[in-house]
């Protein structure tokens, strides 16, 4: 006769004995050899690592500080996201991202919707939480970036979250990048000219480096170019605005163990403008072999002057961030000379992701609001999968651990969207091109994508 709670045949499975706890010591014995503090041996499922005395120690350190608790923002039914955006951003681009944001939310809610009813159909009981209610607030910022901390406390006090999803802001990024530092909160591609070019901080994933990248990718370019760059004499007019001022420090930074010396830098106030008198002045003067125009366009009607015969250096570099669509008008005499950097897949490539832009409205999506779409889609892409692949493991250093497994993306507006352990930057490329000549000119390579 078998006993009550036997089934014929089977031999029920006998949990482990108990064992006394590990120290350092004894964790590391179990780890390289499979044998507990009891003289058990693991299951050869459970990986043996034979790492030096220095290694085993970092990979102990990093297992006690392990979170053993959700994180904030997270219980066994929700999961609370934010979003930033800072006041001076236009109105239709608040609504270009949100839309998407907004979308993303009812989705993952009618998953779980639809999860629940099915339970009830079945006669089950949750056990463990699959699907999550998905909930996202929006922190807007108000006033200078010097009040936007105070304001980021009192958000997060009131209603923890478990990451910061997209945001967008024409101003830096900074003041938020520190709060997502200083509380351990992610925060997911948003979107900023002006990130914090950092190799150390952690919390905050971008999509580039901004306006540093693209002057960064001109001084590759040149270096790339020409092996005689060195006895080249550089000079680059910057504008003293955020703009000029990224591209110039990403450029003295992709020359510094390039060129001797560094380039010469003449600095031009935000309002200030130059004729064609005072440029022709200045470059018979500095006589540049290349030269680096970190301003707007507006640096464009100088040249073009034609009282004032302007001879061209033989190497220009325009950043097509700060000119903007200006970059078309450049005018033919100038295209052999200009240089473009260009941090996007080019347009007449991006065009086969045309039909994810169609609008019900009569006009279409201007570039900028195409491109803030096309950045939300790609945070949400990121964060869709990842939360995927945690399978219910809601600790804010995996989902880092996590988004830097993932393949590289291929999305509309980059080239590549790519990520590692500790990389923070998510495309790393930039193209440099030319226009073609003609009144309706295309965007000619003169680089490969990864130029830096």
């Amino acid at each position: 006769m078998n006993m009550a709670g036997k089934k014929k045949g089977v031999t029920p499975v006998q949990p482990p004995s108990a064992r006394p706890a590990y120290s350092d010591d004894t964790l590391a014995e179990v780890m390289r050899s499979g044998r507990d503090t009891s003289g058990r041996i693991l299951d050869t499922i459970m990986p043996r690592y034979l790492l030096e005395d220095k290694d085993m120690s970092i990979l102990i350190a990093y297992l006690k500080n392990l979170a053993y608790e959700y994180s904030p923002g997270i219980d066994n039914y929700n999961i609370n996201f934010a979003t930033i955006i800072t006041d001076e951003v236009h109105v239709d681009q608040v609504e270009a991202m949100m839309k998407l944001l907004e979308s993303f939310v009812t989705s993952a809610n009618k998953q779980q919707v639809d999860y629940e009813a099915q339970l009830v159909k079945l006669r089950e009981t949750r056990r463990e939480p699959t699907y999550r209610r998905v909930k996202l607030s929006r922190w807007l910022l108000k006033g200078p970036p010097g009040t936007w901390q105070s304001q980021l406390e009192t958000y997060y006090r009131k209603e923890p979250v478990f990451a910061l999803i997209g945001g967008i802001t024409s101003k830096s990024w900074k003041p938020v990048h520190e709060f997502s530092e200083a509380h351990m909160l992610p925060c997911i591609l948003p979107i900023t000219d002006f990130p914090v070019v950092s190799a150390t901080d952690w919390y905050t994933l971008y999509f580039s480096k901004g306006y540093f990248q693209e002057g960064e990718a001109a001084a590759s370019f040149l270096a790339s170019q020409d092996q005689d760059i060195k006895s080249k004499k550089i000079v680059q007019i910057v504008r003293n605005t955020p703009q000029g001022q990224a591209l110039s420090e990403g450029f003295m930074q992709g020359l510094n163990d390039k060129v001797v010396p560094l380039p010469s830098t003449i600095m031009v106030a935000p309002n200030e403008s130059l004729d064609g008198e005072s440029l022709k002045r200045l470059l018979d003067k500095e006589k540049p072999d290349i030269l680096a125009l970190w301003t707007d366009d507006s640096l464009l009607r100088a040249f073009m002057e034609d009282s004032v015969p302007i001879e061209l250096p033989a190497t220009l570099l325009i950043s097509s961030g700060y000119f903007g669509s200006k970059i078309w008008s450049i005018p033919e005499k100038m295209r052999s000379a200009a240089y473009i950097t260009y941090p996007y897949r080019l347009p007449q490539d991006e065009s086969r992701y045309d039909r994810l832009f169609t609008s019900t409205m009569k006009q279409p999506n201007s570039d900028e609001i195409r491109r803030i779409k096309s950045k939300t889609m790609a945070s949400l892409r990121v964060l869709t999968q990842a939360l995927k692949e945690m399978r219910g493991d809601f600790f804010r250093d995996y989902l880092f651990d996590t988004i830097s497994m993932m393949q590289d993306l291929e999305l509309p507006l980059y080239e590549r969207l790519s990520f590692g352990p500790e990389q923070r930057y998510a495309s790393k490329g930039c193209y440099v091109v030319q226009l073609s000549k003609g009144e309706k000119p295309d965007l000619i390579k003169k680089s490969d994508w990864v130029i830096h």
